[in-house]
């Protein structure tokens, strides 16, 4: 039963890999791996501890960019009130 389900595929006929080549496939990169090469000495600092971040990064980009709208809110109410005065409609002025 199997038999007669795979017979026709392709990679039942030997034929299909008759131009197959394994050694064409293989790619050298002549390029070098990025090395990290460290500037400061920093043996007399404290270990660093790499943690992750519990809180999901959906709301972790919602709060931060609430934080950035609240910054800007507020610098906008600290500047100093526009030296312009508003336009008035002349039955006002009378």
């Amino acid at each position: 039963m199997a038999g007669d389900f795979l017979r026709e595929l392709p990679s039942y006929n030997k034929e299909n890999f008759t131009k197959f080549s394994a050694d064409s496939h293989i790619k050298t990169t002549s390029c070098k791996a990025t090395v990290y090469i460290q500037t400061k000495d920093v043996e007399d600092c404290l270990p660093q501890v790499i943690t992750t971040d519990k809180t999901n990064i959906l709301l972790r980009y919602l709060r931060q960019q609430l934080d950035v709208k609240k910054k800007r809110t507020s610098a906008n109410l600290q500047e100093e009130p526009c030296s312009k005065m508003p336009k008035l409609d002349y039955e006002e002025i009378e």
